[in-house]
């Protein structure tokens, strides 16, 4: 009875000091949060690291060092104080909560931050780690950085697939947050609460794209706000949208202040990219909401032989508190249907301009005409060496790639792909006897059967055509016809077994990840040369 009645005791007396252990924490934490809400509203350095995998490091944004997430949180903090904030990104690619831990001490330990944001959990889950696993180490990571310096900590979960055992990944960050009394960054949670993709965070396993780490430094910033018991006064928004619009017009950009507060709140609306930077005042009452313009003139149509983009910083800052947004504003080019030949040449190399060996090697011309019931896209390609590559990965062979974006105009450019956002890859015959060969990127929307392909060869190249019927595009416009969004790429795989080079009219290589650079097609020639506008 003795040996039992030790147990009993044994089992009754760790939870105890287990919860003894996490109370001590959570004060030091808050002991922590106050310092450095003191060194921040006193203008004393203060120093972020970042530590995490491949999603700290910035894999898959295009400007990293500007635009991922950690990047884009320490940007807010040093609108919201007049402290100097220096960010310390210890994010490897392909690293578990594990490898964080062995690199502890080099990365974080020795370079005694103020604040620790804790970022893993993708990289265990496709590694075989269990979930049990992953919140172990990083109880270790957050007892060990608790234990050596004095630095506030934020933990983030990781963005998952689908599936039932990726989200218990997420429930184990947050849960281990809950349990230790650490704020928690709800990245996976953030990211599907916004605008996301339909194919999921990682389609065909990419990274989140910069719009994506957008999402996750507002989440981090709200974590933050919970970690100083701060609450939110007011939140501002870039308004998303697209158009068609005079080259050259003014326009204007618009923005919200939305009351998060129970009383009046005033303070600065700064926009700020590469083409302008204009600042006004606001002032919202509690419950309301303030639209402001800034004023923009678009390029001239010959200073968009292609989709430009441009990054918008927009902040609001009142007396005690700080909003932020980040967009990007992009023109595109237009076509209007039964116009002349648009013609891809070096200026659309998106891929492999080294590759390239001149027009007879790879070129093309499209224009698109009305015909009854439908639309007609013709591309005639230039390719002196015909090299098909397989149904299952036609982009590695020649092929044409036509992107349309079926979604109500506001809607259209949106970067994240819907079931609007339609992609054909076609793989033109090989001999006259035979048909192309054809599917669409994602999952084929109902009523595909109704688009009908054809291809012609040709001594210097082969022609695909594709008819989409308007009983299709009204699928998903209510029949509503006032032009799509568009773009035409072309790959070319010289020699066979991989491709050599990619053209594309308006966007870029990574067209099958983001519809948000494709151009536009107009259903009647505008008045004055159009470009399409997209705030995204």
């Amino acid at each position: 009875m003795l040996h039992n009645d030790s147990r009993v005791w044994r089992l009754l007396v760790v939870p105890a000091a287990l919860a003894l252990t996490v109370t001590i924490g959570a004060a030091q934490d808050e002991d922590r949060a106050g310092e450095l809400r003191a060194k921040l509203e006193a203008g004393r350095p203060v120093r972020i690291v970042a530590l995490g995998d491949s999603l700290t490091d910035g894999m898959g944004v295009r400007r990293p060092n500007l635009n991922a997430f950690p990047q884009i949180f320490t940007a807010a903090l040093g609108e919201r104080y007049q402290s100097p904030i220096e960010l310390l990104t210890a994010g490897v690619p392909g690293d578990t909560s594990q490898g964080g831990l062995w690199r502890l001490a080099d990365d974080v330990l020795n370079r005694r931050p103020d604040l620790v944001t804790v970022q893993f959990g993708g990289n265990d889950q496709s590694s075989g780690r269990t979930p049990e696993q992953y919140a172990e180490t990083l109880e270790q990571i957050v007892t060990t950085i608790r234990d050596q310096t004095r630095a506030a900590i934020i933990l983030c979960t990781p963005p998952m697939g689908d599936t039932a055992e990726e989200a218990r990944f997420v429930t184990a960050a947050k849960q281990l947050g809950r349990r230790l009394g650490l704020p928690v960054a709800d990245l996976d949670g953030a990211i599907r609460r916004g605008p996301h993709d339909y194919r999921g965070p990682f389609p065909y396993g990419s990274h989140p794209a910069d719009f994506t780490h957008v999402i996750m430094a507002q989440e981090l910033y709200r974590a933050f706000d919970e970690l100083l018991g701060a609450s939110p006064r007011f939140r501002v928004e870039l308004v998303r949208g697209g158009r068609v619009i005079a080259a050259g017009s003014e326009l204007r950009v618009r923005v919200k202040v939305v009351s998060q507060s129970e009383q009046t709140e005033t303070g600065q609306v700064t926009v700020a990219s590469g083409l302008f930077r204009e600042t006004k005042h606001f002032e919202v009452s509690a419950g309301s909401t303030e639209g402001l313009e800034f004023a923009l003139r678009a390029p001239a149509a010959r200073e968009v032989g292609r989709a430009q983009e441009h990054r918008v910083w927009v902040v609001a800052v009142g007396k005690d508190y700080c909003a932020f947004d980040l967009g990007w504003v992009v023109f595109a080019p237009v076509v209007s249907l039964d116009a002349e030949g648009v013609s891809l040449d070096s200026r659309c190399l998106v891929l492999g301009s080294s590759n390239w060996r001149g027009s007879a090697d790879l070129s093309a011309k499209f224009r698109v005409r009305s015909l009854e019931g439908g639309l007609a896209f013709e591309i005639a390609v230039t390719d002196d060496d015909l090299s098909v590559g397989r149904l299952s990965d036609p982009a590695q062979g020649d092929c044409v790639e036509l992107y349309l974006d079926l979604r109500p105009p506001v809607a259209q450019g949106r970067p994240v792909y819907s079931p609007e956002v339609l992609a054909l890859q076609v793989i033109p015959a090989e001999d006259r006897d035979r048909h192309p060969r054809w599917r669409t990127l994602d999952a084929p929307p109902d009523g595909l059967k109704e688009v009908q392909v054809s291809s012609r060869r040709a001594i210097s190249g082969y022609t695909i055509e594709v008819f989409l019927p308007r009983s299709f595009v009204a699928r998903y416009r209510d029949g509503d016809w006032s032009g799509i969004g568009l773009d035409v790429g072309v790959n070319d795989a010289d020699g066979g077994g991989w491709r050599k080079s990619q053209l594309m009219w308006s966007g870029c290589a990574q067209n099958y990840l983001m519809a948000g650079w494709f151009g536009g097609l107009r259903a009647q020639p505008e008045p004055r040369e159009a470009l399409r506008l997209v705030v995204q």
